[in-house]
């Protein structure tokens, strides 16, 4: 049965409410926020975002809900951590991929039933159909990677042509590995470099072009992790894809209303460039669980950044906030809106990030938690962020604080196993069916071998 929507009331603290706006939702797949010039990156990454954050509320310290595709973005769409939705980036093909049961609503879902024409432009692949990500969508629309500006396009023909009150969601890989940015941003930023690392998609794959995907395996088989250099040109690789990103972003602003549209930009989560050892996305460190966050529209503060530390898990209840419709009665959010840390409220007591079965972690006072999972053997490690926010230095499990930070997270973990089971019973949640067009973005951003 569709349940009836309704406006939130007016009152003095919903100011920042937008009735009548239409809303536009940005993924940057594997943007990290400290490549970016609005959080004070020294290179020429991001002219057009950084713009963005000027008329924007900028979180300073946005956490992911995991360092995987699939599990962050749909618990920004659920507001319900990963272990709850269920849903599991596709990593090969032997693992568990399932889609997001009936039982958990989608903010899109909630968007479509209060008028909004719903529509997504994205890269596919573990954003696709298969996991669910077309829930409550008048129009899913995804491209491979190599016509990723071809996503860009089709938002701004839909931004232009629609008269509607809308809700967009674009999404794109093209920050993702391989990194080969086209000129003149292949060598803007280490322009000095003679190893032997190939960014030429051509030079790569050559007469072998259709089957892209081969690009991945050959590109990193000439990247040597152990030399300077090399990391060197991979983050300057890196970074010539964000540039492209952010002209693509620019004319898609350029084409919106900016007086009846908000504006949010954020990422799934962040990348290594040898950090703790790592490259990709394979850790659940800082690098890779802070992520942009960057809020805009007429309603808005402008310039205003929030210090606190928030999850993205929260961006559900949040859209609805900022555009004035009452949550779906079945949703179980887990993380409140944002909105009142915009007013001045304390961020959440503790953020928690994980990839079911591999790695979690909690941030709560300061501290951060790292505990490996049931498929991933390795001690437990523990940071103090405030001394030590690179986290390069495990304080270990005889620290004073050790034992109650252990206690929390079992706290939430035991919350999260509760949740689940309320809201999706035995055999509810069904597996996540790849047709080819999924396999073959999947196979292009180097998975299902």
């Amino acid at each position: 049965m569709l349940v009836p929507l309704i406006l939130l009331s007016c009152s003095s603290r919903d100011e920042l409410v937008c009735r009548d706006c239409s809303l536009i939702l940005i993924s940057i797949d594997t943007l990290r926020a400290d490549h970016l010039g609005c959080y004070g990156y020294d290179r020429p990454t991001s002219p057009n975002i950084d713009a963005l954050a000027e008329r924007a509320v900028r979180f300073a310290n946005a956490t992911s809900p995991s360092f995987r595709t699939a599990e962050s973005h749909m618990s920004m769409f659920t507001g319900v951590y990963p272990s709850v939705h269920g849903v599991m980036t596709a990593l090969d093909r032997s693992g568990r991929k399932t889609r997001v049961p009936d039982a958990i609503p989608v903010v899109t879902e909630t968007l479509r039933r209060a008028g909004f024409t719903t529509a997504a432009f994205t890269g596919g692949g573990n954003v696709g159909p298969a996991f669910g990500f077309n829930r409550g969508m008048d129009t899913y629309d995804s491209v491979d990677e190599p016509s990723w500006r071809k996503t860009f396009e089709r938002a701004r023909a839909f931004v232009r042509t629609t008269s509607e009150r809308y809700f967009l969601f674009i999404h794109t890989y093209h920050v993702h590995d391989p990194y080969l940015p086209d000129p003149p941003w292949r060598d803007a930023f280490d322009p000095g470099y003679a190893g032997n690392i190939e960014a030429d998609r051509a030079a790569l794959v050559g007469s072998q072009g259709a089957d892209y995907w081969l690009a991945h395996d050959r590109f990193w088989a000439r990247v040597d992790g152990r030399l300077a250099a090399d990391v060197r040109h991979l983050a300057a690789l890196y970074d010539g894809e964000i540039r492209e990103v952010d002209d693509e972003i620019g004319s898609l602003l350029a084409a919106s209303q900016p007086a009846r549209t908000v504006v949010v930009l954020t990422s799934d989560h962040g990348e290594q460039f040898g950090e703790h050892g790592g490259f990709l996305h394979d850790h659940i460190y800082e690098e890779l669980t802070h992520v942009p966050l960057l809020i805009a529209g007429p309603t808005i503060p402008r310039g205003r950044t929030i210090e606190p530390r928030v999850s993205l898990v929260g961006l559900a209840p949040t859209l609805l906030d900022l555009l004035g419709i009452q949550s779906d009665p079945a949703a179980a959010y887990q993380v409140a809106s944002l909105v009142p840390v915009v007013r001045g409220a304390a961020g959440p007591d503790a953020i928690f990030s994980e990839r079911p079965d591999e790695l979690a972690a909690l941030i709560w006072d300061g501290k951060k938690l790292i505990v490996p999972l049931a498929g991933r053997p390795a001690p437990l490690q523990l940071f103090d962020l405030a001394s030590d926010p690179s986290e390069k230095h495990d304080v270990g499990q005889r620290a004073p604080y050790a034992a109650a930070m252990r206690a929390r997270f079992a706290e939430i973990a035991l919350s999260n196993r509760a949740l689940r089971e309320r809201l999706v019973p035995p055999g509810a949640q069904q597996p996540a069916v790849l047709d080819d067009a999924t396999q073959q973005q999947l196979r292009g951003l180097g998975y299902l071998r």
